[in-house]
């Protein structure tokens, strides 16, 4: 078999990390990597042609070492990268824990192939996130996690993103991060999945959410889960125009009264969702 075809076949065999998953962890990223190396072990064609295979070697993660991530920034060639940060008090042995700078300074010199980006991080960490430029990104998850001590901090902080950038981003995933400027939610236009958990936002208010939801009817997956705004608006003056999602799949509300509301009111949906 020629050495292009053999490559061809594992493109299609491969299956490549889910961006869209909700468990983007180390485990995962783990997993991938032991296919891709059991995959190398077959025999010395296969190692050959799977080195010189650039979609095989996409992923790049802060639970690998630097000499991992460094041969699959150089293999994946142009290919669009699925960039994993987080777990770093992984229970697991050989998990890699290192700050979120060292392992940007990394990766930093291929930001225009950011493809897929999921960063769980610390609080404290959430001012090292980066300006998000990249052509090519599609999916954008930042999760922060719960200090292990104490109440959260308060964060003055905002996502930093291109229009071109969210103008192209399909998943969109915050968890516990502050949004104290709503102009990144008002640049999103092809959004297939939404969410929100414990968002807080002292200049985010109810519309600029549900203005995000109306202009991207493409949604299938929809979760709003324990947002936290400092909204003066009432029900009584709110835009309460349908919005039409004809794609939507799955949808969760937990949240405040206000919101809930307006999503249940003006939300409308083929009818056997539900």
């Amino acid at each position: 078999m020629p050495n292009e075809l053999l490559s061809l076949v594992f493109e299609l065999a491969w299956s490549p990390i889910n961006v869209t998953s909700e468990d983007w962890s180390y485990k995962q990223c783990l997993s991938d990597l032991v296919d891709l190396y059991t995959l190398r072990r077959v025999c010395k064609l296969w190692k050959t042609v799977a080195d010189a295979t650039p979609v095989l070697w996409t992923l790049v993660s802060s639970t690998f070492s630097d000499e991992v991530n460094r041969t699959s920034l150089i293999r994946s060639g142009t290919c669009a990268l699925s960039i994993y940060y987080g777990d770093q008090q992984s229970p697991h042995p050989r998990a890699i824990s290192q700050p979120l700078p060292k392992f940007l300074s990394l990766i930093d010199s291929h930001h225009h192939r950011w493809g897929s980006v999921a960063l769980e991080i610390p609080p404290e960490e959430i001012l090292d996130v980066p300006y998000f430029s990249s052509q090519q990104m599609v999916a954008l998850k930042i999760r922060l996690q719960s200090p292990s001590h104490g109440p959260s901090p308060e964060l003055n902080w905002y996502l930093k993103i291109s229009a071109e950038t969210a103008s192209q981003i399909e998943v969109l995933e915050l968890v516990q991060v502050p949004m104290d400027q709503p102009q990144a939610l008002s640049l999103l236009k092809r959004l297939r999945t939404l969410i929100m958990e414990r968002v807080s936002g002292r200049h985010t208010t109810y519309a600029d959410i549900m203005n995000t939801i109306a202009m991207n009817t493409g949604i299938e997956t929809l979760y709003l889960i324990g947002i936290e705004l400092t909204d003066t608006n009432t029900n009584s003056n709110l835009d309460m125009r349908p919005i039409s999602l004809p794609n939507l799949k799955s949808i969760l509300l937990w949240t405040d009264f206000t919101l809930a509301t307006q999503v249940l009111k003006r939300v409308q949906v083929v009818p056997d969702i539900f």
